[in-house]
């Protein structure tokens, strides 16, 4: 018996109702497990870079490689930081001191950049040119003249290229360690540095080819952008502690090409005229300003001392008055003083006189009753 073909088709919309609802339920628990499941599948179909496959012959991962690769950016970093430093210290010329200035300007940046390259394997052929073009520079250009100084680049930029030569043999194999550094050394001879790090040839077109991105599937894009965004977290961090230092050695750049640069020079030289003209002008308004004051000053001594000579006299007689009128007045005090004083002394004389008196009478009658007591007592 053949079904009817209406009853089929209500049947395929039941079954579609049922499983929309059944998706309805699922709630957020399960999309993100549903999610957490996607992400792991970007684990497993990260795309493979033709580069990493064709030179790597270990078990170094590409994700290992990169994060190797990115971890060199702030060492070498710093070490191209310190080895500048260490140069235009112990030079005394200041084209050196420039020149170590202008490295750290464009060098590091370009250090940078090479090691952060999309692809890990081409970031660290490329930082390994980088230096090898360095070093050309520093032995063939004389931007350092003094030969102890190129030792002593040349020793710090081979260390660096040491540690890529161990990593490179990490990933590709000892053996072909040598051979690459014999290519390598090949490719800076024919594309050396001539005028700035920023203007430098780069490995980048020469393996553009093996790094490019071609049949990706949709979960190997999303794993790459996952890359991508922890490289850019990595460059952020890097560059918040480098782009101060950059403005600083921009500003000391500046202050050390302005003797050296003819046409800073000329304007350095015409500031310096201007700045002694106005100088000179300024000290003749304060010359003129002095002696206007010192004349001013002059006149009103000049003035006060006529004006105190005509008071002199007045204020001298004034004295002299004074002066009487007060003697006149003291000689008044003192006389009335005196008048006081002496006539306290002829009371006080009188009460002696008079006391005197009484006391000789009291002694007379004393003696005239002692003389009739001594009559009467006699028989």
């Amino acid at each position: 018996m053949t079904p009817d073909p209406s009853l089929r088709l209500d049947s395929q919309r039941w079954n579609s109702h049922q499983r929309c609802v059944q998706l309805k339920r699922w709630g957020p628990v399960r999309c993100l497990a549903l999610l957490a499941a996607v992400a792991s599948a970007c684990g497993t179909a990260r795309p493979q870079s033709r580069l990493f496959e064709a030179v790597s012959r270990s078990n170094v991962s590409i994700e290992e490689l990169r994060v190797r690769v990115r971890a060199l950016a702030g060492r070498f970093s710093g070490l191209l930081e310190a080895l500048a430093d260490d140069l235009a210290n112990r030079s005394r010329d200041p084209r050196v001191q420039l020149e170590m200035t202008r490295f750290k300007i464009n060098g590091i940046p370009a250090m940078q950049a090479a090691l952060f390259e999309p692809d890990p394997v081409a970031a660290l052929l490329d930082a390994w040119v980088l230096l090898a073009q360095i070093e050309g520079a520093v032995d063939k250009t004389g931007i350092l003249p003094d030969g102890g100084l190129r030792a002593i680049a040349s020793a710090q930029i081979r260390g660096m290229e040491s540690e890529l030569e161990s990593l490179w043999g990490a990933l590709a194999g000892p053996s072909r360690v040598p051979e690459t550094r014999r290519r390598l050394r090949e490719w800076v001879g024919t594309h050396p540095l001539t005028t700035t790090l920023t203007a430098r040839q780069s490995t980048v077109p020469l393996l553009a080819h093996l790094t490019a991105s071609s049949g990706v599937t949709p979960l190997g894009a999303v794993a790459t952008v996952v890359d991508q965004m922890q490289d850019l977290q990595a460059w952020a961090t890097l560059q918040s502690a480098f782009l101060p230092k950059q403005a600083r050695w921009q500003a000391e750049y500046l202050v050390r090409s302005a003797p050296l640069d003819p046409s800073l020079a000329s304007a350095a030289t015409a500031v310096a005229g201007y700045l002694s003209s106005e100088r000179q002008a300024t000290l003749g308004e304060l010359s003129d300003e002095r002696v206007h004051v010192q004349s001013f000053l002059t006149r009103e001594r000049r003035a006060l001392q006529s004006w105190l000579g005509a008071q002199g006299p007045v204020v001298l007689d004034d004295t002299r008055q004074m002066g009487l009128v007060w003697v006149d007045r003291a000689f008044d005090r003192a006389t009335t003083l005196a008048d006081r004083i002496f006539r306290r002394l002829l009371l006080l004389l009188a009460l002696l006189v008079a006391g005197g008196l009484v006391a000789l009478q009291l002694i007379l009658s004393a003696r005239r009753r002692h003389l009739m007591a001594e009559r009467e007592r006699r028989p």
